[in-house]
């Protein structure tokens, strides 16, 4: 089993859902059945918990979890120069423009 972790508001619903979509058709039926689906969000209300876990039940993955957490006060960037962080993340300096 794998999991797929998406940051979605209640300004990027739309997206968030299209997202899921395109998710689910890039998967085999057997492997959205094996996978999980994590989405951590600050302000959607139940409304939209309850689309977002239906999309998700319906599209057929194995699972499905919505976490609420409240934004941080401050937020520190972290950037990491070394070539060995990006290939463990899978990840190119080409693409977050950091120089390696």
């Amino acid at each position: 089993m794998y999991a797929f972790g998406i940051c979605i508001d209640r300004h990027y619903l739309t997206p968030g859902l299209a997202t899921i979509a395109s998710l689910a058709d890039s998967l085999s039926p057997r492997a959205r059945k094996a996978a999980a689906l994590r989405l951590l969000s600050f302000d959607l209300g139940p409304p939209q918990a309850l689309l977002l876990a239906h999309l998700a039940k319906r599209a057929g993955f194995g699972s499905f979890a919505l976490a609420r957490r409240s934004p941080l006060r401050t937020a520190r960037m972290a950037t990491s120069d070394r070539p060995r962080d990006h290939h463990r993340l899978s990840v190119t300096a080409h693409i977050i423009r950091s120089p390696v």
